[in-house]
């Protein structure tokens, strides 16, 4: 699963969308956002649109002649290079009367693909941390505590090294027939006594 699949995940700054003023500076920010993210993931420095297909999505009348395209885009592509979303702009001919438009991705596009892939890869650890513990402890019916609980480890490196001292030390006694009910319940009750003990906050 990629950012993109995940919508919540993908680039997207709402804040700084509110202060964009040009209703065409707000629509290519958000189509440029997704663009800029997979031209990164391709290793590509730069995101591209033929200027048609432009003109469907914002949407604005097409235009014949390139200097009278240019000006249409211009609030747009000014008002975002101006606030660093964009690094610059360029047109290239492709065929009569149309163009592909190039576009670098400024300060502000980079720190929020940086910001995007931050919260994906929080969010695949968490999913994989939860999954682990609900398979490790058969407890596949307490994900959402299990996820709560790697949610704490993630942002905690001493409480994640005493999650996996506990689970280890659950797992050893229910092998050796020490456990008289389910793992998963050992297990958080084993947690919650250790981290009193080491005073470290669970949640």
């Amino acid at each position: 699963e990629t950012g993109l699949n995940a919508y919540y995940l993908r680039p997207f700054n709402y804040r700084f969308y509110r202060t964009l003023q040009s209703p065409v500076a707000k629509r290519l920010y958000e189509i440029l956002g997704v663009k800029f993210w997979r031209a990164e993931e391709r290793g590509w420095d730069h995101a591209c649109y033929r200027y048609s297909d432009l003109c469907q999505l914002l949407p604005l009348k097409r235009q014949t002649f390139l200097s009278k395209a240019q000006e249409k885009l211009a609030p747009g592509h000014e008002e975002l290079e101006a606030a660093r979303f964009l690094a610059g702009v360029e047109w290239l001919p492709c065929r009569k009367n149309d163009w592909v438009v190039r576009y670098w991705p400024g300060p502000q596009a980079i720190q929020e693909i940086e910001e995007a892939k931050r919260r994906l890869e929080t969010a695949a650890y968490i999913r994989g941390f939860a999954s682990y513990l609900a398979e490790e402890l058969g407890d596949p019916g307490s994900y959402a505590f299990y996820e709560k609980l790697a949610r704490a480890a993630r942002r905690n490196a001493a409480l994640e090294d005493l999650m996996y001292r506990v689970l280890s030390e659950v797992k050893d006694d229910f092998r050796r027939g020490r456990v008289w009910r389910s793992k998963g319940a050992a297990f958080t009750d084993r947690l919650k006594r250790a981290c009193l003990e080491r005073e470290l906050p669970l949640f």
